[in-house]
């Protein structure tokens, strides 16, 4: 394995892990702003920013683990 390429699948394993944990933090802070005196729409707004960034994120992850070498997904002619 080249060096750029074990550098390159690590950081986009972080990238994932970090997308992921911060769709969570999202859904947690959409949850507890509901609680307090704001608009209830800006706390529905970053709930489902929270759940879409979990799931792409998170389903990236699970892509790339199952695909092995490549990636990203590409066609070759």
């Amino acid at each position: 394995m080249k060096i750029t390429e074990f550098i390159r699948r690590i950081f986009y394993t972080f990238l994932d892990i970090s997308g992921s944990l911060l769709g969570i933090f999202l859904i947690w802070l959409g949850f507890w702003m509901r609680n307090y005196s704001l608009p209830t729409l800006i706390s529905w707004v970053v709930l489902v920013l929270g759940v879409c960034a979990l799931a792409i994120h998170a389903t990236h992850y699970i892509i790339a683990r199952k695909r092995g070498s490549s990636y990203f997904h590409t066609t070759r002619r």
